[in-house]
């Protein structure tokens, strides 16, 4: 093997180096960018499930209203009212 030789074949490993090195550092940008990624998902993903336990409570608060209107309104002393209104009004 000639000096010339050896030169080169030193080029190609430090051409070879820095694009390996160029491949890193995108691969870890990727990395970076994906584990941002992650935790704003993760975030939102709370945020859905807070909106979630919120609608639930209210449907268990709209349940329980709907269950007193319909017991007050099914009620004996309702029904007797609501008759005694309908006969003077109607």
């Amino acid at each position: 093997m000639t000096s010339a030789d050896d030169e080169r074949q030193i080029e190609e490993l430090q051409s070879t180096v820095q694009q390996l090195r160029k491949d890193l550092l995108t691969t870890r940008d990727a990395l970076i960018g994906a584990q941002a990624e992650s935790a704003t998902l993760k975030v939102r993903n709370r945020e859905i499930e807070v909106r979630v336990a919120q609608v639930e409570q209210a449907l268990a608060t709209h349940s329980r209203i709907t269950r007193i209107v319909e017991r007050a309104t099914n009620h004996r002393l309702t029904r007797g009212l609501s008759r005694r209104v309908k006969s003077l009004t109607g």
